[in-house]
């Protein structure tokens, strides 16, 4: 991941922002699967930009369609280059495949709205719903260590594709500076080139976080907590058209 300076633009949203650490509560327990695994695959689609490929997690807020990705997914060759309006002028693509089946449900196109290529996320707005979409719910705590997660995303261009583990840890801190750090959650989920930007789910199908690392060494994966970036956006403002996401 390539690091660079901040870059965001700020957006609105309802409530006001946490600033402690949420830990699920819930017993790690071995439960009958609850989640519409389905319904996971057509919320995470594929994702271009200049010849770059991965996935995205789509949600949705009143009438307004978002989509949340790795940054690096979508960045250009220089990624300290970017400025609002290097990226605010992207075109990402999107295609939505029909889970299970090779066949192409719909094709649709974004714009960067807000992008931060140090921690790895960026912020999409889709003009208008498709048919096919389906959008998913952000959890608002973390997992606990142990704890079953499905991992969707397209990894060598396989679109939909579905893995299964554990949570290894779920507030994993990577230092990019002296002075800085990072937190993922840690999973052992198989990923691999194509899994960036994809979600991480937990068994009632809520996403928790977004896939942006793979750790060469033993294969495992790293996601963004989808409760940080709400933290993070819930402070901002998106000109002229406010568009909050994660409002529950």
């Amino acid at each position: 991941m390539k690091i660079a300076l901040v870059l965001a633009m700020a957006l609105a949203m309802v409530g006001g922002c946490k600033s402690s650490v949420p830990v699920a509560n819930t017993p790690i327990i071995a439960t009958p699967t609850t989640v519409d695994v389905e319904r996971m695959v057509r919320a995470v689609p594929l994702v271009f930009y200049d010849g770059s490929a991965g996935a995205g997690v789509l949600f949705k807020t009143g009438d307004k369609v978002g989509m949340i990705t790795a940054a690096h997914v979508i960045a250009d060759g220089d990624a300290e280059k970017e400025t609002p309006k290097t990226y605010g002028q992207k075109i990402i693509h999107i295609i939505g495949y029909q889970p299970g089946i090779e066949e192409i449900q719909y094709s649709t196109s974004a714009k960067v709205i807000a992008l931060d290529p140090v921690e790895d996320w960026a912020v999409l707005q889709i003009d208008e719903e498709k048919q096919g979409m389906q959008f998913v719910d952000f959890a608002d705590t973390l997992p606990r260590i142990g704890q079953p997660v499905w991992m969707i995303g397209s990894p060598l261009l396989d679109a939909g594709t579905v893995s299964r583990g554990v949570v290894c840890h779920p507030f994993r801190s990577i230092s990019i500076s002296p002075n800085a750090k990072i937190h993922f959650i840690h999973t052992d989920a198989v990923g691999m080139n194509g899994s960036s930007g994809g979600g991480l789910f937990t068994e009632n199908g809520r996403c928790v976080g977004i896939i942006v690392r793979r750790n060469a060494l033993n294969g495992t994966m790293y996601a963004f907590p989808t409760f940080l970036i709400r933290e993070r956006i819930c402070s901002m403002f998106l000109p002229p058209d406010p568009m909050p996401p994660f409002v529950e």
